[in-house]
């Protein structure tokens, strides 16, 4: 009797281990708490797929893919990069020795928005580029031309010269410039919310509070 009583203890005392460390469903609607003037999230959902947003101020950007469970962690996984997030257009040698780089896009109020540095020659030259989305930089030998987006900074596109005879060269934005690309992005799962780093924001410790959770 006394065997048989404590057979059954064992196996509820396991049971109720197992079942405190089972983890449970991440699914829901999550949003960033504690970043003023900044509304961003993320929305687990029941097939295995997020989706992310961000937006502060002018800025928007967003995320897609699918979630996984870990050591209690909620791991984040996009498609991959397709490639860099500008694309050169056009190039050419053009009157005069002076260089001339361009970036064009439909929305031209962000074109004022990008950073170009020239490198080659031992030379480097960098500015941000005028309202029209234009550069003028003085003559050098071009090894390689760097596009950055002001409001994407992990984001850098460099494009090797190979024609060094050319002086223009135009560009254009390609159309996941503002799509962010996750890769075993990890967040902890807690009370009633998911906690770690934003794809955006420096720092390793936001909350992002699941919705009814409030």
């Amino acid at each position: 009797m006394v065997r048989i009583f404590f057979i059954f203890s064992s196996l509820f005392i396991f049971l109720k281990m197992e079942a405190q460390t089972k983890v449970s469903s991440p699914v829901g609607e999550y949003y960033l708490r504690g970043v003023p003037e900044t509304a961003s999230g993320f929305n687990l959902a029941n097939d295995s797929t997020f989706q992310f947003f961000f937006s502060q101020g002018a800025l928007d950007r967003f995320g897609q893919g699918t979630w996984s469970i870990k050591n209690n962690q909620v791991v984040l996984n996009s498609k991959e990069k397709p490639g860099l997030d500008f694309a050169l257009t056009a190039s050419s040698q053009k009157d005069g020795k002076d260089i001339h780089i361009s970036v064009k896009d439909q929305n031209e109020n962000i074109l004022r928005y990008v950073y170009c540095i020239v490198k080659g020659g031992g030379k480097t030259q960098e500015a941000m580029a005028k309202e029209d989305g234009t550069f003028q930089f003085e003559p050098q030998t071009i090894d390689s031309i760097e596009l950055i987006f002001e409001f994407c900074p992990e984001k850098i596109s460099i494009f090797p010269v190979t024609n060094k005879d050319h002086n223009f060269f135009e560009f254009k934005f390609e159309p996941w410039l503002f799509e962010i690309f996750f890769k075993d992005f990890k967040l902890s799962q807690a009370a009633g919310a998911l906690t770690g780093p934003s794809p955006v924001l420096q720092g390793e410790n936001f909350t992002y509070k699941r919705s009814g959770n409030e």
